[in-house]
């Protein structure tokens, strides 16, 4: 069983972010994969609501956030344009 845990102190459909590797984890292990949505998180009580996703989240990821930077192919570029 593969288990995420998302807070926010928003509404349950307030969006949030998730990493490629979160992504394809629950793509490749989609039968035992649940995402736990902590919301309407009170900081001061420690108190929120929930609700449980089993499978896949590829159909809620909309918008890719995250990019992989490489400082050694811009560099190794650099050198062999001088």
């Amino acid at each position: 069983m593969y288990i995420e845990v998302k807070t926010t102190l928003g509404t349950e459909d307030s969006s949030f972010f998730i990493s490629a590797n979160e992504l394809e984890k629950s793509e490749l292990y989609a039968e035992n994969y649940y995402l736990y949505r902590v919301y309407e998180f009170d900081m001061k009580n420690v108190q929120g609501k929930y609700s449980v996703r089993k499978g896949s989240l590829e159909d809620l990821c909309l918008i890719p956030q995250t990019y992989r930077v490489d400082l050694k192919e811009k560099n190794a570029n650099e050198e062999s344009d001088n």
